[in-house]
């Protein structure tokens, strides 16, 4: 393989831009975007290889912790149940000490980290991998055409423009943050989830199709009121901030790969090898 333009910089682009040339350190690679992290959103097995590095605590804030996820409904166990550690269904009295009026939930051990900083951490791996970053806008795949042999497409909301994926969509997410470090545990009800680490998130919103990025003081008072009556102890905890994110959505995630032919600026026939990757 000689050259690789991957275009989008937020989690999906930048892993797999990192796994190419893990794969084969001699491929030329670019990430092109035009944002990257802060203004960015967010594999078992990669967390667990990630999380023995000396700086999965101290930089990439990679941990594990223990889960209570509880629900007003009976449900049956989620897909995932066999790819967590200690994986069971919590008791009636676990699950009265959680919230009254629930009736099923389960615990579980598994990873978390701090996108903030994995994101970064991704671009620094990549660099010194020996890849580039390019922040520029494009119109069109076919801009990239006599500078890349394959193009992987990690675009996230900006394939509705530039592949024009009619299936991708946003979803409206907000977030609060907060000083409890005496959580130490995280807690889910009814996706309304959080975990810890000094700082605890408190959330989230999924609003489908919504495109606005302004905190909404209608869901932070939401999202307090909610998250106080699981765990009244956060009715002391300090506001640090709120923070909205849109992330793309699709009915069903995009994998595959396509050949594009069109004609170079000299005129030339030429062939563009494309691969997608949205979710």
């Amino acid at each position: 393989m000689g050259s690789v333009g991957v275009v989008g910089a937020g989690i999906i682009g930048l892993s797999s831009a990192v796994c190419i040339l893990e794969r084969d350190p001699t491929v030329k690679l670019t990430v092109i975007a035009d944002k990257f992290t802060p203004n960015t959103t967010t594999t078992m097995e990669e967390l667990e290889r990630l999380s023995q590095r000396d700086d999965a605590g101290s930089y990439l804030t990679i941990y594990k912790t223990t889960t209570f996820d509880v629900t007003d409904e009976s449900c049956e166990d989620p897909f995932w149940a066999d790819l967590v550690d200690g994986y069971r269904h919590l008791s009636q009295k676990e699950l009265a000490q959680i919230s009254k009026t629930t009736k099923f939930g389960y615990s579980f051990t598994t990873w978390f980290f701090n996108g903030r900083n994995y994101l970064p951490w991704l671009i620094e791996r990549l660099k010194s991998l020996g890849g580039t970053i390019s922040k520029k806008t494009i119109n069109s795949l076919d801009e990239l055409a006599g500078s890349y042999d394959v193009v992987v497409n990690c675009s996230g909301m900006g394939a509705r423009k530039l592949v024009n994926d009619s299936l991708v969509h946003p979803i409206r997410g907000q977030v609060l943050r907060v000083y409890a470090p005496w959580i130490k545990q995280a807690y889910c009800l009814n996706t309304k989830e959080w975990h810890t680490n000094g700082e605890v998130v408190l959330g989230g919103t999924a609003y489908h199709n919504n495109f606005d990025t302004r905190v909404n003081a209608d869901d932070t008072r939401h999202i307090l009121e909610s998250t106080s009556q699981l765990v009244p102890s956060l009715k002391q905890a300090r506001m640090i901030n709120a923070w909205v994110g849109l992330r793309p959505g699709r009915t069903s995630a995009r994998l595959e790969k396509e050949e594009k032919r069109f004609r170079d600026k000299s005129g030339k026939e030429a062939c563009l090898k494309v691969g997608f990757w949205n979710t």
